[in-house]
């Protein structure tokens, strides 16, 4: 996308140049036009060139000694036919050296591919590197066995059942319009995310944001005509489908696929026009949206649902132990909830909230008369809402809040119940049940009872086990959960979700590991920035679980991937702690994270005034707080950073793969290759010490004392293992004096100690 040429387009050229279409639907053809008029000025058209992409490695040379081996092993094959193997010895021996070229060449372009790879990971460590290593490049893989007849069309009609139409009676009240302005359009098109894959028109979502921003008076008036007419354009509710296979179900099943629907881009546009007015409506009326509502709502996320949840587990098991209840979950699942809710029912829903009367009306008509492409024709949408437009959740929302409001017995919270002894807790939850299977059956949506399960919630452990009843089926009693993303367990822990949360920022880790090598690749920062990775991966819902790192073993789960990170952004040797291979990269240890964003939420529901530096400080002090009690390891790292605040919050200076080593006491030193029975004696090879180890070569060695006394004479203060580090953080020209002190001796050291493996060898 070249940005000068769309904004040259945009500024010499206007939406009204390119109507010239029927009245009900010119405006969106004149502004789907006018976006592809502008994506031809700016960007070339993909077009399918058919067969694999090549690997990032492939080069000319490649492919001319694979046409060479090819072409020799065909001439020895077929000799070989007409002569018998041994006439054509001459011919095999030159095929297996034009074979070997190959491989060669292909082994030498991947290892020079890969470090030039490595090396982009500074200029944007989210490209093509990194895209590699996550297997995020490749693509969606096609479907098995979805070209069969009539496969696709059997999921596209279990996927979205066909209804029959009710005509909504919208009530004839008066309402003000609220009209597009251009500063609202400038203000979405600032927050509204990029990246986001096109529908249809195949217009990216860069190109609609830069119209708004070049055009907003057009696209205003465009707009309010929309609002006013009560008219969603018809060509803005086409959908592209895109099936996503849920790994391990069979191929023929509907509920084996997740649909996407790929709405219009400009459309979407419109639809968070639409779903700021439909949102502001809500918040400004008392009978708004339900409180026990979480999902898709501004302001509230998957935290607070889990927290609601535990908040009344947590009350009840506070309570005397002869005063607690029983507490059950159950978890709904609703067949093909987002493509199955009637249309009339969301209707319902808009009127019962007085919602205004042109918003009804054009809602009614977004919802009306939906076509999706399924790439072997289309369909006509006759319920549901799309999944991948924008209003579609705050539709489904505003339908499902009638269910949140139907009465229930005392204790119970839909998904949660309590009760005094086993008999009360069926009897709460069986009725609730019935309650919630009769609202699914009159709303047109189905329940999915093999996937419903249930979980007791309680430290009690002499009880009998309840039997719970949905649509006259028992359902699944289970010892672990998985609720928005978090692992919970009947026993009220949360060493299940530990395990899962390192189990798959291991992976991660893995993954990026290839990025980060020792010598060589990005540079500390980027190395840091790519380490957040791992860190979003453990500290998800981490205010739910922080309470559960008082224990070691749970604190060990998440720091064991964290400390293999950590080893890699500072390129150190494995065999260094984790609690100095942290400080040594200025990385929090992850426990702590946790605990920060525990306090930082709840100093942030008080109100408090600068929570975020306050949390800060904190975090600062429990860190300094457990490396002074620090008594087994990394006490070299201890001796060198005594404080980790000063250290880590530098401005300057980066970590390497020779520093690290002076920094850990972990490398080329020979009382540490001992350790390991590398060499024979933990002695200097330079001056005969009995112990050659980093403060050693760096202080004591009387081989680099002339270097140390430059040093000194540089940095104007006498160096030593207690000052070494205050000298460095003092100024950048002091660090990078120490530094190159350091490198140069490191660098001489591994390369008489490389010598010397290869005279032995």
């Amino acid at each position: 996308l070249d940005t000068d040429k769309l904004h040259a387009f945009l500024d010499s050229r206007s939406i009204a140049d390119f109507t010239n279409v029927t009245p009900h639907d010119s405006p969106a053809q004149a502004v789907d036009a006018y976006l592809a008029a502008a994506c031809d000025f700016c960007m070339p058209r993909k077009s399918y060139q058919g067969g694999k992409k090549p690997v990032h490695w492939w080069t000319q040379e490649i492919a001319d000694l694979r046409k060479i081996a090819f072409a020799s092993r065909r001439r020895f094959q077929r000799a070989r036919k007409r002569t018998g193997p041994d006439a054509c010895r001459e011919l095999e021996q030159t095929a297996r050296d034009a074979l070997k070229a190959l491989k060669i060449a292909i082994r030498k372009s991947q290892e020079d591919s890969w470090r030039k790879l490595c090396q982009k990971v500074d200029d944007d460590p989210w490209g093509l590197p990194y895209k590699l290593v996550t297997k995020k490049l490749a693509g969606r893989r096609p479907i098995p066995g979805l070209s069969l007849p009539g496969r696709l069309q059997n999921i596209v009609s279990g996927l979205f059942p066909s209804r029959h139409m009710v005509e909504w009676r919208i009530p004839n009240r008066s309402s003000d319009i609220d009209e597009v302005t251009t500063g609202e359009l400038i203000e979405l098109a600032k927050v509204t995310p990029s990246g986001k894959a096109p529908g249809p028109d195949g217009v990216p979502d860069l190109v609609v944001k830069a119209t708004m921003l070049r055009r907003p008076a057009e696209v205003a008036s465009i707009l309010n005509n929309c609002l006013r007419s009560g008219c969603f354009p018809r060509r803005w509710k086409e959908a592209r489908l895109v099936l996503l296979r849920k790994p391990g179900k069979p191929l023929d099943s509907p509920s084996s696929y997740r649909p996407l629907s790929m709405v219009n881009t400009f459309g979407k546009m419109f639809e968070r026009v639409m779903k700021r007015r439909l949102e502001n409506h809500l918040t400004e009326i008392p009978e708004g949206l339900s409180d026990n509502q979480f999902g898709f709502r501004r302001g509230r996320s998957a935290i607070d649902a889990v927290e609601k949840l535990l908040s009344i587990v947590n009350s009840n098991e506070s309570r005397p132990w002869r005063r607690r209840d029983l507490c059950a979950i159950v978890s709904i699942d609703v067949a093909n909830a987002f493509n199955t809710g009637p249309w009339d029912k969301i209707g319902d829903a808009l009127i019962s909230k007085n919602t205004p009367t042109y918003l009804t009306r054009i809602i009614r008509d977004y919802l009306r008369e939906r076509l999706l492409l399924t790439g072997v024709g289309g369909i006509n949408v006759t319920s549901g809402v799309p999944q991948g437009s924008v209003i579609g959740p705050d539709l489904w929302n505003l339908f499902y809040d009638d269910l949140l409001r139907q009465p229930r017995p005392d204790g119970i919270e839909i998904l949660l119940g309590s009760g005094v002894n086993t008999d009360a807790l069926e009897a709460s939850i069986n009725f609730t049940l019935g309650m919630v299977g009769e609202w699914m059956h009159s709303n047109g949506l189905n329940i999915s009872v093999s996937k419903t399960v249930a979980m007791m919630m309680t430290s009690k452990r002499r009880y009998r086990r309840p039997q719970f009843i949905l649509l006259n089926e028992i359902l699944e009693l289970k010892d672990h959960i998985r609720y928005l993303g978090v692992e919970l367990s009947s026993k009220l822990s949360f060493i299940e979700h530990m395990k899962l949360a390192g189990e798959n920022a291991t992976k991660t880790t893995a993954a990026l590991f290839r990025l980060m090598p020792n010598i060589g690749g990005p540079r500390p920062i980027k190395r840091k920035l790519l380490a957040s990775v791992v860190h979003s991966q453990l500290l998800y819902a981490a205010p739910v679980w922080c309470s559960s790192l008082v224990f070691h073993n749970h604190r060990q789960l998440l720091l064991g991937p964290q400390r293999i990170m950590a080893m890699r952004v500072a390129s150190a040797y494995r065999t260094v702690s984790t609690a100095a291979i942290l400080v040594v990269t200025g990385i929090v240890p992850v426990h702590l994270m946790a605990r920060g964003r525990c306090e930082l939420r709840r100093l942030q529901k008080t109100g408090a005034i600068n929570a975020k530096r306050v949390v800060d400080d904190n975090v600062w002090g429990w860190w300094q707080q457990e490396w002074d009690d620090e008594r087994t390891t990394g006490q070299w790292t201890k001796r060198l950073i005594p404080d980790v605040r000063r250290w880590a919050s530098r401005a300057y200076g980066a970590t390497g793969y020779f520093l690290t080593q002076f920094l850990t006491g972990h490398g080329c030193f020979q009382a540490y290759l001992h350790r390991f029975a590398i060499v024979d004696s933990p002695g200097c090879r330079s001056c005969g010490d009995p112990v050659d180890n980093a403060e050693h070569t760096f202080f004591r060695c009387g081989r680099w004392a002339r270097r140390l006394m430059d040093l000194e004479s540089e940095v104007a203060e006498e160096v030593n293992p207690e000052t070494i580090v205050s000298i460095m953080l003092s100024s950048r020209g002091k660090w990078q004096a120490v530094e190159q002190y350091i490198t140069s001796i490191m660098g001489i050291i591994e390369k008489e100690d490389q010598q010397r493996q290869r005279d032995q060898a």
